[in-house]
Order: C-alpha cells, then structure tokens, then sequence
C-alpha cells in the first residue's frame, strides 16, 4: 500500500469515524445537561431573539466595533475563505460526490487558488497576534496555537500539490489528504468544534436573553 493509497483509504475512512463518534458524544453530552425550566414570566420572543442572534453575531456590537471591528472582519474573512476552498475547488466537489452523492458547479483554480493564499495570510496574521497581543498571549494554550496550524495545513499542502511544488504531486496529495484527515480528527477535541456548535449555540442564547427581554 503507498501512501497515497492509505491516505485515502484507511486514514480518510477513520478520521470520518473518529470525526462523526466525536462530534455526537459531544452533541449528546449538551443535550443531556438539559434547560431548567424558567421561573419568572416571559418579557419577550424567546424564539425570534433566537434567529436574530444568530445572524447578529456575524457582526460584532456596535459598542465594541471600533476596537475589534478590523480584527473581526478579518475572522470571519478567512472563514468564509476557508469554506469557499472547501466547497467550490472542483477536485473537492468529485471528493464530496463520491462521498455524499452530491454534486455543484465549481470555481476555475484561477478564483479558488488566490483565495486560498489570502486566507492562508489572514490565518498566519492571526497566528501572529495571538503571539504578540498581550492578552490573547496569556489567554492562549498550546491548543489555540495547533489548531490555527491544523487549519491551515490542508491549505498549505493543498496549494503545493495544485502547482506540483516541492515534491511530487502524489506525495504532497497524500499529505494533503492526511492533513484533512488531522483536521477531522482534531474537530472534535478542540475549539474547532465551533463548526458543528456555533450556530445552536447562538440560538440558545438569544432564546435565553429574549426571554427576559435582553437585548441579545
């Protein structure tokens, strides 16, 4: 077996296992925490304030804009680059097909690679401010720091492999396919886990602040 065939065989097949177990033990461990049921009256739409939140939070406050604004829209640019890349790069389209069944239009390797690197740097300069910010350094452990590399590794080798870099193209898509298999296995036991939680979570509080008649 070469690597390029254990990369997307058996290293693909359990990263999806480890990924799926992961990811419902811990859906199911909230789940079980269950919600008290609230004592006072209800001021508001709990259920609306729920939605609204969870479009709100793209955006920060308006209290806090001018302070986080930059850093804030950087965030959520390299988010929604990284998303493109995932879905629109037309060799990751036939890997969804084969998988789900599924198929899109994709986007030329003209588009889809330029927002790769931009997303690439937007990451490294968070990487960075994590490093030199002098909050957010005693605010961050090893594992703030590895997943910002786990992230990104799938990008870096991905790159590489398109223009046939540094080694040879099936080796550095074996790596490739390998990195996107850290990146699943790392999702359930890191903050990444925010793929799968973030916009529950979000509905959850705006539900919550709504009841009372807060503001979410």
């Amino acid at each position: 077996m070469t690597l390029l065939d254990f990369a997307r065989g058996p290293a693909m097949q359990w990263a999806l296992i480890i990924f799926l177990a992961g990811a419902t033990f811990r859906l199911t461990g909230i789940l079980l925490f269950g919600r008290k049921k609230p004592l006072s009256p209800a001021r508001g739409n709990a259920r609306l304030e729920g939605y609204k939140t969870i479009v709100s939070r793209f955006m920060p406050n308006a209290v806090f804009h001018r302070r986080i604004g930059t850093v804030h829209i950087m965030s959520l640019a390299w988010h929604m680059g990284f998303i493109f890349v995932v879905l629109f790069f037309q060799p990751h389209i036939v890997f969804f097909e084969g998988l789900l069944g599924l198929s899109w239009p994709g986007v030329a390797n003209s588009i889809v690679m330029p927002v790769a690197g931009i997303t690439l740097v937007l990451l490294a300069l968070a990487f960075l401010r994590r490093i030199n910010h002098p909050v957010l350094k005693l605010l961050s452990g090893a594992g703030d720091f590895a997943t910002i590399i786990v992230t990104a590794l799938p990008l870096v080798t991905g790159m590489l492999a398109s223009a046939h870099l540094v080694l040879k193209y099936e080796t550095m898509l074996a790596l490739h396919l390998l990195s996107i298999s850290l990146f699943l296995v790392w999702v359930p036991f890191s903050k990444l886990m925010h793929v799968v939680l973030f916009l529950p979570s979000r509905k959850r509080l705006g539900e919550k602040l709504g009841y009372k008649g807060v503001k979410a």
